[in-house]
């Protein structure tokens, strides 16, 4: 967990100085010794922040239809993004 909180915090601190605002998405490639650690710890590097509103009840029993629904497509473009970085995992191990 600690190369986890080390390598949220390195992302986080190259945005600053890089001036990427948090509201922006960034791709992330992460080169390590320890691709299992990264793999188990990919829901907290990841901000799956679509999947969080989706199954967070007070958000969708409130948003209107048409946010709720856009929200639902970035989470499905999400999962989508998650597959094809597995699958290039895959491919190079």
């Amino acid at each position: 967990m600690q190369r986890i909180m080390a390598a949220i915090r390195a992302i986080r601190n190259r945005r600053n100085e890089m001036n990427v605002p948090p509201s922006r998405k960034a791709k992330v490639f992460v080169a390590t010794k320890f691709p299992q650690t990264f793999e188990d710890g990919k829901a907290f590097i990841i901000k799956a922040q679509s999947e969080g509103k989706l199954r967070n009840q007070g958000f969708v029993s409130k948003a209107p239809a048409a946010v709720v629904e856009g929200v639902k497509k970035q989470a499905e473009k999400e999962r989508e993004t998650i597959a094809l970085i597995e699958a290039a995992i895959a491919a190079l191990q």
